[in-house]
């Protein structure tokens, strides 16, 4: 059997796992060449199309981790979210109606050079006797201050795995429902520490880093990122 966990072998219709699957595709929509990427992105509240209300800061996370190693200066805070507040944007989904707000503005209020638009299409987990799926997937879109697409890129971050031996499940079946409030409590946990998929969310912008190349900077003055992330920073808390 190939024990490479990116791949299912699939019989009889079942996925058959002896120590799950974990995997991503992802694939990048738009690219544009030798772009001028900007050096500080509001990570704006993202279009959530699930029904986990906590799917949003946990991407939103795991976002702002691949844009450092971009080496972009994530700009995300409460005093960003409250000037979006009084600009009526309440959530992800009203940046992406026929009346959203122009990004140029948008960057101005947020005191940024680029946004990042986020759309949550899968986050989930199931958990029923010897089955397990934990999955994340979104579409990440960058922009400059004035509008301009940079990237836009889509991926997946998953852990599944199933029994093997289905005729254990009745012989266990007191360990398992003893297995299945273990993993019920471990998920109200998590969602407790806001970590509920973070791993998901973590596996899934991992694999679209790669996909994403470091643009040259030479034709960008010499920045001080601390100085300027921290200016950028006073002059939002100073609008409020």
């Amino acid at each position: 059997m190939n024990t490479n966990l990116n791949r299912c072998l699939i019989v009889s219709g079942l996925a058959v796992l002896t120590s799950g699957c974990i995997g991503g595709s992802p694939k990048v929509a738009y690219l544009k060449d030798k772009a001028e990427v900007p050096n500080f992105v509001a990570i704006l509240p993202p279009v959530n199309d699930t029904s986990d209300g906590a799917a949003p800061d946990t991407v939103r996370r795991a976002s702002a981790e691949m844009l450092l190693s971009l080496g972009i200066v994530p700009m995300t805070s409460p005093a960003q979210d409250k000037q979006l507040v009084d600009m009526n944007v309440y959530d992800g989904t009203q940046l992406s109606t026929a009346t959203e707000i122009p990004p140029q503005k948008l960057a101005e209020a947020l005191g940024v050079d680029g946004l990042l638009y986020i759309t949550i299409t899968q986050f989930h987990d199931f958990n029923a006797v010897a089955i397990m799926e934990r999955e994340v997937a979104a579409t990440l879109k960058l922009v400059d201050r004035m509008g301009n697409k940079v990237w836009e890129i889509e991926g997946t971050g998953y852990n599944r795995s199933i029994d093997p031996n289905p005729q254990d499940w009745v012989i266990n079946a007191g360990k398992l429902s003893m297995s299945s409030v273990g993993l019920d409590v471990n998920k109200m946990l998590e969602k407790a520490l806001n970590v509920h998929l973070l791993q998901e969310s973590q596996q899934m912008t991992g694999f679209m880093r790669p996909l994403l190349p470091d643009w040259p900077r030479s034709n960008l003055p010499a920045v001080d990122l601390a100085a300027d992330a921290a200016a950028a920073a006073a002059k939002t808390a100073k609008k409020q």
